[in-house]
């Protein structure tokens, strides 16, 4: 018999809040940029700044836009993460100065993208049918310009919410 090895899930946030965080309690950057058999991938990491805990749940909804157009990006969720770890849609509560992050990954374009002209990222919380945008910090030491290697229209995968256990 062959032995299955479980799947690991998110860490669950040991923070118990009460009331759903607004764009004002967080602040947002990508990290860990990562190319790698025709697929990019980052992360987007919200942290509680405000005064009291709250908490996030699903896929945000994100807007890319590359100089003054909008890419029209479409996000779809995905349970599992570009390694395939499973990820459980939950609500995850934050605690002042605790983090939480979303994984995102697509097919890059490489050459055929403009990886020239600036691009900026912002994210709407809560379900997306009027969205308060917020932008996304992106380190171009990190990035680049445009480091997000897509067209119009492009296609990208998002995990719900997880928990950033601290260090």
């Amino acid at each position: 018999p062959t032995a299955t090895a479980p799947t690991p899930t998110a860490p669950t946030s040991p923070v118990k809040a009460s009331r759903p965080c607004r764009a004002g309690d967080l602040t947002f950057e990508t990290t860990g940029w990562d190319a790698a058999s025709g697929t990019t991938a980052t992360q987007v990491v919200a942290r509680n700044t405000g005064r009291s805990a709250c908490w996030v749940e699903g896929v945000p909804a994100f807007r890319l836009t590359q100089g003054r157009t909008d890419l029209r990006i479409r996000v779809l969720a995905s349970d599992r993460s570009p390694g395939g770890t499973t990820v459980v849609t939950q609500r995850v509560g934050l605690a002042r100065g605790d983090r939480a992050s979303v994984r995102l990954w697509w097919p890059g374009y490489r050459g055929i993208a403009n990886q020239r002209t600036p691009q900026s990222l912002d994210l709407a919380l809560g379900d997306g049918s009027e969205p308060t945008w917020e932008p996304v910090a992106i380190d171009p030491a990190d990035a680049g310009p445009a480091p997000f290697d897509v067209i119009a229209r492009a296609r990208l995968k998002a995990t719900p919410w997880e928990y950033v256990p601290r260090h």
